[in-house]
């Protein structure tokens, strides 16, 4: 007999757990500064929920805009560093 695709784990093994559920938040932007010639970085005031991320996670970042040249989809970007202490989440861009 094959074994399934999954191996051991039942089918639903594979499904999210209820803490990895995605969650929209508006994180006012506190500074967004030069690095360099071609990099930026935001840093943005966040909640617990947001500061928990860990590392390879990323954020759809609304951008502004307003009218016809208000932006239609999100910008995906992976978390630069996230401090819960300090309640502020960054990226690098």
């Amino acid at each position: 007999m094959t074994e399934p695709a999954w191996g051991n784990r039942a089918p639903d093994d594979a499904l999210p757990s209820k803490s990895k559920i995605a969650v929209e938040r508006a994180c006012p932007v506190l500074s967004n500064t030069a690095v360099n010639s071609e990099y930026l970085h935001i840093v943005a005031a966040a909640d617990p929920a947001v500061t928990a991320v860990q590392a390879g996670q990323f954020f759809q970042l609304l951008c502004p805009g307003s009218g016809p040249n208000a932006p239609f989809f999100r910008r995906p970007m992976s978390v630069y560093r996230a401090d819960p202490d300090a309640g502020q989440v960054e990226f690098l861009y």
